[in-house]
């Protein structure tokens, strides 16, 4: 039987979840490498096994990193909506395939 991955995604909402705490580290991790950063560096940036993009996408939103050039790589296509429309929320450009 095929892992729906949206739905364990959605345990990432769940403030006392181990995935909710997994994100919680990532993202202070990677905010700590982007702000370690000289801005005007530019930066490339890969995610593989992505997923929504929900530990990456807000912390560039956050940090106002435009020179990050950013790969999101995930299979699953439901996931890939939920990235792009996060991408849009948060105001930044795509053009994924």
């Amino acid at each position: 039987m095929a892992t729906n991955w949206r739905t364990r995604h959605a345990k990432y909402d769940e403030p006392t979840s181990s995935l909710a705490r997994r994100l919680r580290v990532v993202r202070r991790h990677v905010a700590e490498t982007l702000a370690a950063q000289q801005a005007a560096t530019p930066m490339r940036l890969l995610s593989l096994c992505s997923g929504d993009g929900r530990d990456l996408l807000p912390e560039l939103a956050r940090c106002g990193r435009e020179t990050a050039s950013t790969v999101l790589v995930e299979q699953d296509e439901r996931l890939v909506h939920d990235a792009r429309a996060t991408a849009d929320r948060l105001r930044l450009s795509h053009g994924g395939a």
